[in-house]
């Protein structure tokens, strides 16, 4: 995975907005959603698929999902489970 931090002219603000919960760990995709924040990182081929996604830092942590998971301050996201904000 090639993974470019984002400068600061070039991060932005996002909503997360998580399109099919069934793609996401149980518990996770309802603990994210809604989240907001500022994409920090751009992979253009993360994970599995080579799909690109961006590093979404976070204004406050997730709850966890998992029994022994430290609050989640950033997560990975395609563009389709983000929406910008202005």
């Amino acid at each position: 995975m090639s993974r470019r931090e984002l400068t600061e002219t070039e991060q932005f603000r996002v909503r997360i907005r998580i399109v099919d919960h069934a793609t996401y760990a149980q518990g996770a995709a309802k603990n994210l959603d809604g989240l907001r924040g500022s994409a920090i990182a751009y992979s253009p081929n993360y994970s599995f698929g080579g799909i690109p996604a961006w590093l979404i830092e976070f204004d406050k942590p997730a709850k966890p999902w998992s029994t022994y998971q430290q609050p989640v301050t950033a997560f990975w996201f395609g563009e389709e489970d983000f929406v910008r904000e202005a």
